[in-house]
């Protein structure tokens, strides 16, 4: 009902984390590839996600680059 990138959240902060060969291995089992645009866009879906507590996630110290961070760990883009 929703856009698709929305349900790659959970799996991804919750199963994945930061693993990048997983990483890459869940995105090429969906079809998906995380380019500076799709990585920008996943992490929005991130900070409105319904179910997720993005606090919990926050790297130390928390910065303004916080958020930049956490989309750089979570959202690599992966050539």
């Amino acid at each position: 009902m929703g856009h698709p990138d929305y349900e790659l959240v959970t799996p991804v902060f919750l199963v994945v984390k930061d693993h990048r060969e997983a990483l890459r291995a869940f995105f090429d089992a969906v079809g998906f590839r995380c380019d500076e645009r799709a990585s920008r866009r996943l992490m929005a879906w991130s900070v409105m996600h319904r179910f997720n507590a993005l606090s919990r996630y926050l790297p130390s110290p928390r910065g303004a680059d916080a958020l930049e961070r956490i989309r750089a760990r979570y959202w690599p883009v992966l050539a």
